[in-house]
């Protein structure tokens, strides 16, 4: 009976989010279109159709605003935008001058507090923009062409529009990245207890974005990766928050580490940045052309292909670069590394053995594949399909061991325990199979499995698409 009233809690609250989602982008849509018309009737002559388009637009601006007013956390954005939309009236009525650039003060505003609370890269260009669009603004007045003002101010609107109607939902109610809650709290504030039973794993904390990579875990048990929201995480095992880095960007990769467990992690613009244990900035070097793939460390050298299909070796020090070789083709597979060979998986699955200088020996196919390919320490490679098998390889030859079907796309890398039992998600379902690839547990999960799984010190740790991070045993057994 309890253990029912729980799950009804938890949908409760998955439902109440939905609301609040729902609520915010039938605000985004309202408002933005009739932010567009108020402006576009600053352009016409004739008083009475104007006045139409001015005030018509109210009807959809209210409504907007009150659906936002009734979302938690955003109804300061609510009231910003109001105040906003009736400087635009007023400007598109009279073209006074500075009110156009009194709004985008509080656009500039607006922008800022959306960065704040989803982490999406988009606000952060857009407060920049809209600050030369502010100084561009001023500019026109000085010179008295008005008829710029307006076209900037619409200009802007078709930015502001495509901004809003592709920002990613975060309910500001229901996560927190500085705090981390060991509840979830309903719509009055009461605190619900989620349900772990015995067979879940434990959630240990959530982000303001999906987890797509996978973490690192160092020698004293804290767990380190990156979030869709722009930051790095350090956490202790239990939830703690050691600290955090905003690194500018959604689209960083996994974190690795070295020897001596310094932290590294490349954007696919091509930016390699080291940083200590304890999160501070060591250096940052550009690799020419971006990255296509994520990189690997062995024996404290990085390796990484750019977009052309260069292979890099780097120092971890940063000290030494250069050229293994060129494949001339666009490697979206991060490679393995051994001491006298390279595997790569060219598209669309093709997986081919290199000797360190480039020369090929031998190449198999495997269908459309789009994860990375893991080899264990006797040699075999394990590589998930788009054909929803998981293939186990032998690395001397290129021949097929066995096969393995699941019930969905496999989009993460899989992970190869000391022991040859190989962990891996697929879908919703996370699987554990011995090396014979025989299921030696499995477990089905509320979202689907977004990161490639990390092992350490007898746990496996992973991520999921809707934010939330979870750990549990080799064994499969929970804490």
């Amino acid at each position: 009976m309890a253990r029912m009233k729980k799950k009804e809690d938890e949908e409760r609250i998955l439902n109440d989010v939905a609301k609040r989602e729902e609520r915010v982008r039938t605000f985004a849509q309202l408002v933005s279109f009739a932010q567009i018309l108020i402006v576009a009737s600053a352009f016409l002559s004739r008083k009475d159709i104007k006045y139409v388009f001015s005030f018509g637009p109210l009807f959809f601006l209210i409504p907007g605003i009150i659906n936002i007013l009734r979302v938690k956390g955003y109804r300061i954005l609510g009231v910003s935008y109001f105040l906003s939309s009736l400087i635009l009236l007023y400007t598109a009525m009279n073209v006074v001058v500075p009110a156009s650039t009194i709004y985008y003060i509080l656009t500039f505003a607006n922008y800022i507090f959306l960065y704040k609370a989803t982490k999406q890269k988009v606000f952060n260009n857009l407060w920049k923009l809209v600050l030369l669009f502010a100084l561009a603004d001023i500019i026109f007045i000085g010179l008295k062409l008005l008829h710029l003002v307006l076209l900037l101010l619409l200009l802007h609107q078709m930015i502001h529009l495509y901004a809003l109607l592709n920002m990613r939902y975060v309910d500001i109610l229901y996560t927190k990245p500085d705090k981390i809650k060991k509840k979830y709290s309903n719509a009055k504030g009461v605190d619900i207890p989620v349900d772990f039973e015995t067979r879940t794993p434990k959630q240990i904390f959530r982000t303001l974005g999906g987890i797509y990579f996978s973490p690192v875990i160092t020698s004293d048990e804290f767990v380190c990766f990156t979030s869709a929201d722009g930051s790095l995480y350090s956490f202790a095992s239990n939830g703690e928050l050691k600290w955090k880095v905003d690194a500018g960007s959604e689209d960083f990769s996994d974190p690795l580490l070295d020897s001596k467990e310094n932290i590294f992690i490349v954007s696919s613009s091509g930016m390699l940045i080291k940083l200590s244990a304890k999160g501070e900035e060591i250096f940052r070097i550009r690799i020419k052309r971006g990255i296509s793939c994520m990189p690997v460390i062995f024996n404290d050298m990085i390796y990484l292909f750019n977009t052309a299909g260069v292979l890099y070796e780097i120092s971890t020090d940063g000290e030494r670069q250069r050229t293994v070789f060129n494949l001339n083709e666009f490697i979206d597979l991060s490679p393995i590394i051994t001491e006298d060979s390279i595997y790569v998986l060219l598209p669309p699955g093709e997986l081919y053995r290199f000797s360190m200088d480039g020369e090929k020996i031998w190449k198999t196919d495997m269908g459309t594949v789009t994860t990375a390919p893991v080899i264990s320490e006797d040699g075999i490679i394990y590589v998930g399909s788009n054909d929803k098998f998981i293939y186990a390889i032998n690395s001397e030859d290129g021949s097929v061991i066995w096969a393995f079907e699941t019930d969905s796309e496999l989009t993460v890398s899989p992970v190869v325990s000391e022991d040859g039992r190989v962990y891996f998600g697929s879908g919703k379902k996370f699987y554990c199979l011995d090396k014979e690839k025989n299921i030696r547990w499995e477990f089905s999960m509320s979202s689907d499995i977004s990161s490639s799984p990390v092992i350490s010190e007898g746990y496996i740790y992973f991520g999921c698409k809707n934010g939330d991070f979870y750990s549990l045993r080799t064994d499969g057994t929970v804490d």
